[in-house]
């Protein structure tokens, strides 16, 4: 009895749809995605910029940090 229902669990399985011919015909259709220097979209030029500007906005907004906690004093303002 259970070899009857492994038998017809197989053949369903055979009978599948993703088994037939013409699923080859789909994938030689779809054309392969690169991604070849590409992150997030961008090329490499503009995600360096990108990255020399974060790190520019960083270095202003520490500087500022500094002279708003009194960490560093100008001495113009001695």
């Amino acid at each position: 009895m259970e070899t009857d229902n492994l038998d017809e669990l197989r053949e369903e399985a055979y009978a599948s749809p993703y088994f037939d011919d013409e699923s080859e015909e789909y994938f030689d259709e779809i054309k392969p995605y690169s991604s070849r220097g590409k992150l997030l979209g961008m090329t490499s030029a503009q995600r360096l910029v990108i990255a020399i500007m974060l790190f520019i906005m960083t270095c202003i907004v520490g500087s500022l940090m500094l002279l708003v906690f009194e960490i560093v004093v100008p001495p113009a303002f001695f």
